[in-house]
């Protein structure tokens, strides 16, 4: 929760949600795309590509770079 409450005083709309065991927080593209997290996330999720081997994640990885216009 602290997390979400810092992203939310750093200006980013940060949302909580479980996710079976496990918490998520989730911030929109767009807020991602306009702020210098941009450059970070874009890199994550280019080694995060690199490495994935399910089609589907790779999908889901691919979406979310054009998104943020990464490249």
């Amino acid at each position: 929760m602290r997390l979400v409450e810092e992203l939310n005083k750093a200006g980013y709309k940060a949302a909580k949600y479980v996710d079976g065991e496990d918490h998520v927080v989730s911030i929109t593209h767009a807020n991602i795309r306009d702020s210098p997290l941009r450059e970070p996330v874009c890199q994550k999720l280019s080694k995060w590509l690199e490495g994935e081997r399910n089609e589907r994640r790779r999908k889901r990885i691919t979406k979310a770079i054009q998104k943020l216009k990464c490249q």
